[in-house]
């Protein structure tokens, strides 16, 4: 048997058993080689002067960008790209987001790079939509690839403290959200696309499926925006935190 057969092969030309099941062997060891990437990206990178950990980043940045070009790219070639594979998911945007960040850092993409690119890709990688696709496959090697350098990035950042999250800059990843979503869900009924998940439940995610099943469609986007305020709250409970410290021995100074 040749292990590259479906390499190139999409979701609709593959066999039902030669993908993977979230949390089975395949999924737990990609777990696990991301959680030593990180560690090791992470030490690093410290060791770093600022002009190389700019380097870094860009390289990083530039990476991600071009390995989606590469998937684009292949899906053309082989006469399998549509609407659905453009970059408008959440992750998609985010290596546009991080490719500004690497050459210009500023505040509001920091901000929505922690709060909601970090959290995304996190999710993505938790609950993978690609399970069809076997290992020896471009988007399955894809999918893990890119996600994880979309956890890598923002972990480097704020493991040598070039990254510190400010509560006070949340409102512009709630812009974003607002300038996004509701363009995105008149485009997703128009083109018969899904992206960000916001016209009907993701069938990986059980969660957002529960949350159709309970309070219909499109009522479970209440859900969802819960669920976006419980990352946030955990996400910002700790700076939250730290930033009421911080005042407080000012204060006391």
């Amino acid at each position: 048997m040749n292990v590259f057969q479906y390499y190139f092969s999409n979701k609709n030309q593959l066999p039902r058993d030669v993908g993977f099941e979230i949390f089975g062997n395949v999924h737990v060891v990609w777990l696990i080689g991301i959680l030593v990437a990180v560690f090791g990206f992470c030490r690093l990178y410290k060791k770093f002067s600022r002009e190389g950990r700019g380097n870094c980043l860009k390289a990083v940045s530039l990476s991600m960008l071009l390995m989606e070009i590469y998937k684009d790219g292949v899906l053309i070639a082989t006469g399998a790209f549509s609407l659905k594979n453009l970059p408008l998911h959440l992750c998609g945007m985010a290596i546009f987001i991080y490719v500004i960040h690497s050459f210009k850092p500023n505040d509001i993409t920091s901000e929505i790079i922690y709060s909601l690119c970090l959290p995304g890709a996190f999710l993505a990688l938790l609950f993978p939509t690609w399970t069809a696709y076997p290992v020896i496959n471009f988007i399955h090697l894809h999918s893990f690839i890119l996600h994880s350098l979309l956890i890598i990035y923002p972990l480097l950042l704020l493991n040598a403290g070039d990254l510190v999250p400010n509560s006070k800059n949340l409102w512009t990843s709630a812009v974003f959200l607002m300038g996004v979503v509701p363009p995105m869900y008149y485009f997703n009924k128009i083109f018969d696309t899904n992206f960000l998940f916001i016209n009907k439940p993701s069938e990986i995610n059980a969660s957002l499926i529960f949350l159709e099943r309970d309070l219909g469609n499109p009522g479970y986007l209440l859900g969802y925006i819960a669920i976006v305020l419980i990352i946030w709250c955990f996400l910002y409970l700790p700076v939250l935190l730290f930033e009421y410290k911080n005042d407080m021995d000012l204060n006391q100074m």
